[in-house]
């Protein structure tokens, strides 16, 4: 991989010149010598790095001249992914229509992210009134202005933190609710994720709202693991048996929910019960090739070569597999 890395590093990969040209091409080699490797079909990587050199290589100073219109939808953002502050989810921002606040017991369920700890005198929805999510705010904005000025039409965004987890709304570092949220207990990792994932929720609607006339779109959440609740909620280790992969698109008519989750019978475990992890293996291929089909790729061009999860069929976007009992629940759920 350094190979790769390697030629991208120097302080002249700014300037468009001949030395630059070389160090693409040396690196579009490694490129393709890997795509063989993977069933990676390196003519299209290569067409790929092509488009991607002519990009650089274009006068892009009179976009860039006009800041306007992304100050506008980075702003835009921000307002939508901050209404996790006003809103009210019962259960989450309010109990019984009290405020949830530690009583001072199972101080392991209230053990801290990011700028809080167990805290008696202090709300819990104290402590996300002053939060936000600058790096998807960040992120949206700027995957709006490429789409909008045909610059790309495939990104890869970080979906960022909270911030600013604090009572008295300050940022640093230690004040950000993470990801990788291991000591965080059960009771705050359930109320600040989804907030989190309310916040995140108002952005992708947004960004849906802003980017649909441009035509056809996907978008893809993913990670590579997910997260496996301990039993006594003091906190969680990774869930390297289960992902999550969600797929956001015009072309999928109906919200469908694949798959199975399954428990852990091990009386005794840290994790006995159920946290997610996955009853059947979905390859990832299959999840690609879905995003191909989707949108009308040929899967074989990709070289992806397994069935995908979902087709669309006739502009259905049908699901070649059955409903997950999970998917039956919610959909009940739902229309109650």
């Amino acid at each position: 991989m350094e190979k790769i890395i390697n030629p991208f590093s120097s302080k002249n990969v700014r300037a468009i010149n001949d030395e630059l040209q070389k160090k693409i091409d040396n690196a579009l080699s490694v490129f393709m010598k890997m795509g063989r490797a993977y069933n990676i079909n390196s003519d299209l990587l290569h067409d790929e790095v092509k488009n991607a050199k002519d990009l650089i290589a274009k006068d892009l100073d009179a976009i860039l001249a006009s800041p306007d219109e992304f100050s506008a939808s980075f702003d835009a953002y921000g307002s939508a992914i901050k209404k996790f502050r006003d809103t009210t989810i019962t259960g989450i921002d309010e109990l019984d229509g009290a405020s949830i606040t530690y009583d001072g017991s199972n101080e392991e369920l209230w053990s801290g992210a990011g700028g809080y700890s167990p805290d008696t005198a202090t709300p819990l929805s104290d402590y996300y009134q002053s939060a936000f999510n600058d790096t998807l705010q960040l992120s949206l904005a700027m995957a709006e202005f490429v789409i909008k000025n045909k610059l790309s039409n495939s990104l890869l965004l970080s979906a960022g933190h909270l911030e600013a987890v604090s009572s008295d709304g300050s940022k640093s570092t230690t004040n950000r609710l993470s990801n990788d949220a291991h000591s965080v207990g059960g009771v705050v990792s359930t109320v600040l994720f989804s907030k989190y994932f309310e916040g995140f929720g108002y952005g992708i609607n947004e960004f849906i709202d802003r980017v649909k006339g441009e035509g056809d779109y996907l978008i893809h959440l993913g990670s590579e693991f997910s997260r496996s609740a301990q039993s006594s909620g003091a906190g969680s280790d990774h869930g390297a048996d289960s992902a999550v992969h969600t797929l956001i698109s015009n072309k999928i008519k109906s919200n469908q929910i694949l798959g199975e989750v399954t428990a852990d019978s091990k009386e005794g475990s840290s994790y006995y019960g159920s946290w997610g992890k996955a009853a059947d293996t979905i390859s990832l291929k299959q999840v690609h090739s879905s995003i191909c089909d989707l949108m009308g790729l040929d899967t074989n061009t990709y070289s992806f070569y397994e069935d995908p999860l979902v087709t669309h069929s006739g502009g259905t976007g049908e699901s070649k597999y059955p409903a997950s009992k999970l998917s039956t629940a919610i959909d009940k759920w739902w229309k109650k």
